[in-house]
């Protein structure tokens, strides 16, 4: 049994991150970031996602508020933590 393919919106660099996802079958709508919380959560409830990936934790958390229970926002970044 193959796993279902997700919707995705991905507000963040968009040189990172979302081409893997898009490769492995899954639907990304990207946004770039400077989005305010109230349209980020607008594209997602307009674009019907799953999944709401943000660069910004803030932004995210903001978002919540408009956004359905069954929609999972997390915090990606692009950094190792290495030096």
């Amino acid at each position: 049994m193959s796993a279902s393919a997700i919707r995705l919106l991905y507000c963040g660099d968009v040189q990172t991150g979302h081409r893997a996802l898009r490769d492995a079958g899954h639907e990304v709508i990207v946004i770039e970031p400077g989005v305010s919380p109230a349209e980020l959560a607008a594209v997602a409830v307009q674009e019907d996602v799953d999944l709401v990936a943000v660069a910004d934790a803030d932004l995210g958390a903001d978002a919540l508020a408009g956004l359905d229970d069954d929609v999972v926002v997390f915090w990606i970044t692009s950094g190792t933590g290495a030096s």
